[in-house]
């Protein structure tokens, strides 16, 4: 039983160094956009709002991992 308890651990924390490592790859596209269109207005404002939707979704899946795990 604990070796399952460690093995689901384990596969979560994978999960979310992924979803960390997506948004840190959305960062550095979104920077060289920026870059290579600075004169762009709406880049400014895309790139806030992409991050903070990316944000919300992620939490929203940790919630529902996390609700899914309370009911069985």
């Amino acid at each position: 039983m604990e070796n399952v308890k460690k093995n689901t651990w384990f596969k979560n924390s994978a999960s979310y160094f992924i979803a960390l490592l997506a948004i840190y790859d959305l960062w550095i596209v979104f920077d060289i956009v920026k870059l290579r269109f600075s004169n762009w207005k709406f880049v400014d404002t895309l790139f806030p709002v992409i991050l903070v939707i990316t944000l919300i979704g992620a939490l929203l899946m940790l919630v529902i991992k996390s609700s899914k795990k309370e009911h069985e």
